[in-house]
């Protein structure tokens, strides 16, 4: 008899089991290294009843750092199922147990002891959970057993984290308890931020290579299905909205309103859409062609018109900034270089009094004519060395000669430089004194880096701005940035709860 069974079967044997008045306790994690602790709380649990199910998290659904989980579904399910103890096992496709006790019904939900105080729960679920079995006509229960963490065990004596990762962890972990820094994210949600920047939709479509066309020498693809996200300034603001108080966007779209719709809808409830319709002008759309096995790009074509702004629309631009700027202590403004920041503006914002953080980019469309020293005095410039390298047509120096020579004509107080895989620096600069720190990438299982820079400039900006350490903001962003190349472009959107339960775990 096979023990992991698909939802529904399983909804079917539980059913009968309760015709012939047998209990059901049900467990539920990700398992994701099998130990002591878990075995004895399925004896315990066990021992509520007369079967025991197991629900094991599906691999998608587990927000417990970067390389988790460290098993795949089906080995942590064949593992649990080689347990004699175990009657049943099965996937939940969700990021909470609340749909699969729907689905199954059991009598008993089975918890360990430390979910006894629900203030430990920083998700929140397990009154979620708890409703959830009340509402199928079962009850909670909780193991008394000692507790152990796969994930502490997992950071102990796994090869997950490379040595620079380790380093970095463990001096995050001497200086801030997991308390620290659920504490100062939680201040974070005092803070009231607005984004400035173009509005940016990534088209995504998935195609089949059909191969050369029989006449000319052109490939010919297949199309199999379109995916459609906000990109660009959406995408920062909902980043941060889930962290903070308010957030609200200050942009621009096309003349032509057929996709505010679509904006709206895809932006957080939270934030409210301030924006100027550019003359003759779409909203930008960058559509790329994907090829639907390796999810590699073969083809880009952008819909964009990146003139500067006419005068009308520079002082409309204007006035509107001046109105919003003062509801704020908080600005975000990412140069896409696309036409809504030009000197005038650029000036308009270095003048800014509260906390403005700046990202600069270099695109097929501004490359050898966008300039990041127009802005003087950010508290927080993020630029990709590459793109730095190139501002300052310099190829072959080390990144910290480039440093001085950028200081020179930006009053910075923070740099950061990305550099993908390799992590990045931050520089802090007070008086004369420039302090270096370095943090190395989280990100092993890369999808698409599309929206890894825009997830790390969103939670440096508001860490920095509320002022957390240097290291610790770091430390969050990086993360930001490896959940974010996890996904397909911009399909995914930062959460507290995700971020939370990763640091968490990590330090542990």
């Amino acid at each position: 008899m096979t023990k992991i069974l698909q939802p529904s079967s399983l909804a079917k044997v539980i059913a009968g089991n309760k015709k012939k008045k047998l209990i059901t306790v049900m467990c539920h994690g990700a398992f994701d290294v099998l130990h002591y602790g878990h075995i004895s709380h399925f004896k315990e649990a066990k021992e509520y009843g007369d079967i025991l199910v197991i629900s094991v998290t599906a691999d998608k659904y587990i927000n417990k750092g970067p390389n988790r989980p460290f098993f795949s579904e089906k080995i942590r399910m064949k593992t649990v199922a080689s347990l004699d103890i175990v009657d049943y096992v099965v996937l939940s496709n969700s990021d909470v147990s609340i749909s699969i006790i729907k689905a199954l019904k059991p009598d008993i939900y089975c918890k360990g002891p430390d979910y006894k105080n629900h203030k430990n729960d920083i998700s929140g679920n397990i009154k979620k959970e708890i409703e959830a079995i009340k509402s199928v006509g079962g009850k909670i229960s909780y193991t008394e057993g000692k507790t152990y963490s796969s994930s502490k065990l997992i950071n102990i004596f796994s090869d997950h984290f490379n040595e620079d990762q380790k380093n970095y962890v463990k001096l995050i972990k001497s200086k801030h308890s997991n308390y620290y820094i659920n504490k100062m994210i939680e201040k974070i949600s005092k803070y009231n931020v607005l984004c400035v920047g173009e509005t940016i939709l990534d088209e995504y479509v998935f195609c089949k290579a059909i191969g050369k066309s029989g006449k000319e020498p052109v490939l010919v693809l297949q199309e199999m299905n379109r995916e459609k996200y906000l990109g660009g300034i959406g995408m920062i603001s909902n980043n941060v909205a889930e962290f903070v108080n308010k957030s609200e966007i200050l942009s621009v779209i096309g003349d032509r309103d057929i996709n505010l719709k679509f904006i709206k809808d895809n932006l957080n409830n939270k934030t409210k859409f301030n924006y100027i319709n550019k003359i003759n002008s779409p909203t930008i759309t960058k559509r790329r062609f994907i090829d639907h096995i390796d999810k590699k790009k073969l083809l880009g074509v952008y819909d964009i018109n990146d003139e500067n702004f006419d005068r009308n629309q520079e002082k409309d631009f204007i006035n509107l900034f001046r109105k919003l700027i003062s509801k704020f202590d908080t600005l975000i403004v990412v140069d896409y270089g696309h036409g809504i920041i030009n000197n005038t503006t650029s000036k308009l914002i270095s003048n800014s009094k509260i906390f403005t953080a700046i990202n600069t980019q270099i695109n097929s469309f501004n490359i050898g004519f966008q300039k990041i020293d127009k802005y003087k005095k950010p508290d927080l410039l993020i630029i990709n060395e590459s793109e730095l390298r190139h501002d300052l047509r310099d190829n072959s120096s080390n990144v910290d000669y480039l440093v001085s020579k950028i200081q020179s004509t930006i009053n910075f107080k923070k740099l950061v430089i990305t550099r993908g895989s390799k992590g990045c620096f931050l520089y802090s600069k007070k008086q004369s004194k420039v302090k270096k720190i370095f943090c190395p990438a989280f990100a092993t299982r890369i999808v698409d880096k599309v929206g890894s820079g825009d997830a790390m400039l969103s939670m440096m900006s508001i860490c920095l701005s509320a002022g957390l350490s240097d290291e610790l903001s770091l430390f969050i962003g990086s993360l930001a940035a490896a959940k974010s190349v996890e996904n397909i472009g911009n399909s995914y959107t930062l959460k507290k709860v995700d971020l939370l339960k990763s640091i968490n775990h990590i330090l542990k």
